[in-house]
């Protein structure tokens, strides 16, 4: 039944289904750095665009989360 005597997926709000984390390397991307900042599925668009030098389409949700590396603070 999976967790939680559930059936198994992703479609409930317990650490197992919400906490995945994200690995991300490339240029820009300080080597060993670890992020606490929650990004979600709507950011990955933005970000990509950004490493690509491109703007999102206006109707794009979310927002890169490159800011993150510079500053973890950043809102």
């Amino acid at each position: 039944m999976g967790e939680h005597r559930l059936r198994p997926g992703k479609g409930t709000a317990y650490e197992e289904d919400i906490q995945v984390p994200l690995i991300i390397r490339g240029p820009g991307v300080p080597a060993g750095r670890r992020l606490q900042p929650i990004v979600l599925n709507i950011d990955l668009a933005p970000a990509f665009a950004q490493i690509a030098g491109i703007e999102p389409l206006d109707y794009v949700d979310g927002r890169s989360f490159f800011p993150l590396f510079e500053d973890p603070e950043h809102p």
